[in-house]
C-alpha cells in the first residue's frame, strides 16, 4: 500500500486555504506534516484527516459562551 504525499498548494486546495497557510501550519508545527530530506514540506492526507476531526470534536465540545 502506498501513500500519496500531498504538497502544500495541493492541501491549500483540498481545505480552500488560501495560498500558503498549510506551509505555514507546517513550519508553527501546527498541523502534521513530513518534512523531506531537501526541506521540503508533504502531508499525509489521512493524517491530516485525523487533525481536522480531532479540532473538529474539540470545537464541538467547548461550551457556547
Amino acid at each position: 500500500m502506498t501513500t500519496q504525499f500531498l504538497k502544500p498548494s495541493e492541501l491549500d486546495s483540498r481545505l480552500r486555504y488560501p495560498s500558503g497557510r498549510s506551509a505555514r501550519l507546517a513550519r508553527k508545527g501546527l498541523i502534521p506534516h513530513i518534512r523531506l530530506p531537501d526541506g521540503e514540506i508533504r502531508f499525509d492526507p489521512d493524517a491530516v484527516e485525523k487533525w481536522l476531526h480531532e479540532r473538529t470534536l474539540a470545537t464541538e465540545s467547548e461550551p457556547i459562551r
